[in-house]
């Protein structure tokens, strides 16, 4: 996992080793920690398990789940804007 520093193209990783930073869509794809496939799958599960809160009654956990996966959506969005603008 890196970490963003103040200095832009920069990053660190963990145990304080510094990377330069690529542009994402010089990354090759399965060198990138989420992929279309991952995100899709994750974005169904969370779908899943909010229908199966609603469906014991627990629409509460249900509005959560929901809330997560707009996160995740928003997350992707953000990682395709990237990747798009050349970040």
């Amino acid at each position: 996992m890196t970490q963003q520093n103040a200095v832009i193209g920069t990053a660190t990783r963990r145990g304080g080793e510094t990377m330069a930073r690529k542009p994402l869509r010089e990354i090759a794809r399965k060198r990138q920690p989420l992929s279309f496939e991952a995100f899709s799958a994750l974005y169904d599960k969370l779908g899943a398990a909010a229908d199966g809160f609603a469906d014991l009654g627990l629409n509460d956990l249900a509005a959560e789940m929901c809330a997560v996966r707009v996160r995740l959506s928003q997350a992707w969005a953000a990682i395709t804007t990237a990747e798009r603008e050349g970040r």
